[in-house]
């Protein structure tokens, strides 16, 4: 019965993540249920929700350019005057 409410929980949390994000708030509570310590049920959906993330970067990288800000020659010098102080 549990693991039925994990599987649904989890599909739950995949169709929220598709269309807003946010399905971690399905999850956590869902696993924090099931018996998990608060941290691994944190980590453990975290990890879950990844390859969500890794896949939409991938699939919309193209659509979003960076600001000119983040320049790598800008990022670079910035991160040299920090080290000095």
């Amino acid at each position: 019965m549990d693991l039925a409410l994990l599987f649904a929980a989890a599909l739950a949390a995949g169709a929220i993540n598709a269309l807003a994000g946010g399905g971690s708030f399905i999850t956590l509570p869902a696993l924090l249920f099931y018996g998990l310590p608060p941290t691994v049920a944190n980590a453990t959906s975290a990890a879950a929700v990844l390859p969500g993330y890794a896949t939409t970067f991938f699939r919309f990288r193209k659509d979003v350019a960076p600001p000119a800000a983040l320049s790598l020659v800008w990022m670079i010098a910035r991160f040299r005057r920090s080290c000095r102080g």
